[in-house]
């Protein structure tokens, strides 16, 4: 015969095959009532709510902004003794030229004229800066 022994069931997480869910009973005893939590969580709903309009505040250190630090290199190169710099300078202009336009400028005063440099560097003694297909050089 079968012996009907009474078990206290256990509380299963996974499914073995056996009792896998918890009984209403198991399920109320091992839940403890919170008398006071209701409050606290409507109020951290609220204060979680009321801040989602809110963006973030960006503090920019003092100081150049990083634009005009850049503004202000660009400056230097153009003005620099160092003709390496100033090509540098011209045939960035150029390569910006070449990617709005598709084609090289006709000529160098034409950058000036886009407004793409706001002057041309000042070539070294007896040189001057030519416009060689889509590269500029010192000849």
């Amino acid at each position: 015969m079968h012996s009907s022994r009474r078990t206290r069931s256990r509380p299963v997480f996974f499914d073995t095959g056996k009792r896998a869910a918890l009984t209403a009973l198991e399920v109320n005893r091992s839940v403890r009532p919170m008398k006071h939590a209701s409050p606290f969580l409507a109020l951290l709903a609220a204060a979680a709510l009321l801040g989602c309009d809110r963006k973030p505040t960006v503090v920019m250190p003092p100081g150049p902004s990083p634009a005009s630090m850049a503004q202000a290199e660009f400056e230097r190169k153009l003005d620099s003794a160092n003709p390496q710099e100033q090509l540098a300078v011209l045939n960035d202009a150029v390569a910006a030229w070449l990617m709005l336009k598709g084609t090289p400028p006709p000529n160098l005063e034409a950058l000036v004229a886009e407004k793409m440099l706001p002057r041309l560097p000042q070539p070294p003694a007896g040189r001057r800066f030519e416009l060689a297909g889509e590269k500029v050089v010192l000849r």
